[in-house]
């Protein structure tokens, strides 16, 4: 084998060698552009996460100012409720003491 036939012979197997560069290239982009479609739709996903926690904290913080209405609306009952049921002794106390002053018995409440 002379030196042209050695040459043209390494030219063969790199063209072959190139051919198959080539073809991972081509596979490899490919394999990028499903990598950016990808990317693409997290980052849409993404989007779409951050825009609903930005609802729930809206959300959340709507329910924290109900929830404050809600104590205070519980405190004025409690503290109507202590008021009535004051009131209510002292109605028990005065009828009992009208009923052993008239010398009408009042039914007992209890």
């Amino acid at each position: 084998m002379n030196n042209e036939e050695k040459i043209l012979s390494m030219l063969s197997d790199m063209r072959g060698d190139l051919q198959e560069i080539k073809s991972d290239v081509a596979e490899l982009k490919v394999r990028v552009g499903n990598l950016e479609a990808d990317v693409a739709v997290l980052k849409a996903d993404v989007a779409g996460l951050k825009t609903d926690v930005a609802g729930l904290k809206t959300d959340m913080t709507d329910l924290k100012g109900r929830v404050a209405r809600l104590e205070d609306c519980v405190d004025e009952l409690r503290e109507a409720q202590e008021e009535t049921r004051d009131g209510v002794n002292v109605l028990l106390e005065w009828a009992e003491a009208c009923g052993n002053v008239i010398k009408f018995p009042l039914p007992r409440i209890k």
